[in-house]
């Protein structure tokens, strides 16, 4: 998916325990790993597509 794709979009809660701010904090440490080469693009893509609460376990960032 692109970045622009509406695909990527869906609505996120600002209240509670999964947030906005959860999902960009994932998105950020994310991006992190893929720059420092710790996983590839591919693999963040497909771990946050799936399932962003995960994504970090899924990658073996978080």
């Amino acid at each position: 998916m692109r970045p622009r794709d509406p695909g990527n979009l869906w609505p996120a809660p600002h209240y509670g325990t999964k947030t906005t701010s959860t999902k960009d904090g994932t998105e950020t440490k994310l991006k992190n790993a893929v720059c420092n080469g710790t996983i590839t693009l591919s693999a963040a893509r497909s771990a946050i597509k799936n399932n962003c609460t995960t994504a970090l376990q899924v990658t073996g960032v978080g």
